[in-house]
């Protein structure tokens, strides 16, 4: 998320001026798409959506193969998953082939059953078919399922599905503790502390 957020500083170069919150907040819910409609058509920047995509494109690509690093904890919790033979599926308003890409440099693509794009289903992470895709391709109710994210509007829409929600807390642009703690669960701070938040 933070190469996401490294974005912020180009387009507020163009804007002459630092994004707003209530504009952050606004784009941290948006699909690729979205974001560039928006910051063209609506902030002034760039030549055209589709000049603004191309540029995001190549700039987060290029992180995803080469420079992405694992979460501490994601993969030894994945491969405990395996292990108990439970599981898991990627959700992400990122490109499928950002998805792609980040999880194969980091190892942990082997360890997740599918990865889901809103490229691949309709609406955004705001809206329910994601979700419903994913349960679908877990084979299971949701209440019988646990998500975790690092976006309040994202938990909030899982937990009104009847799904169990665990927030991490990645920064404060994402969501603050204080929003994931309205919609989760429990919060933690890193995905080391999992194991331990299932448990309670």
């Amino acid at each position: 998320m933070h190469a996401w957020h490294n974005l912020d500083v180009v387009f507020a170069s163009e804007l002459k001026r630092p994004l707003t919150k209530q504009e952050t907040d606004f784009l941290n819910t948006c699909t690729l798409e979205e974001s560039c409609t928006y910051l063209h058509h609506t902030l002034g920047v760039g030549l055209s959506p589709a000049h603004i995509a191309e540029m995001i494109q190549n700039y987060l690509l290029h992180f995803y193969e080469h420079d992405v690093e694992i979460c501490p904890g994601a993969d030894v919790f994945l491969r405990a998953l395996q292990a108990a033979h439970i599981p898991a599926v990627v959700a992400s308003s990122c490109p499928r082939a950002f998805l792609l890409a980040g999880l194969q440099r980091t190892g942990l693509l082997s360890l997740v059953q599918d990865v889901v794009s809103t490229d691949d289903v309709p609406g955004t992470k705001r809206d329910t078919p994601i979700y419903e895709h994913c349960l679908a391709l877990l084979h299971s109710a949701p209440e019988a399922c646990w998500a975790v994210d690092d976006s309040a509007y994202a938990l909030a829409v899982m937990r009104d599905m009847g799904i169990s929600t665990i927030g991490v807390h990645s920064c404060d642009k994402c969501s603050t503790k204080s929003q994931l703690e309205q919609v989760s669960v429990c919060v933690i701070d890193s995905l080391d502390d999992l194991t331990n938040c299932l448990s309670r």
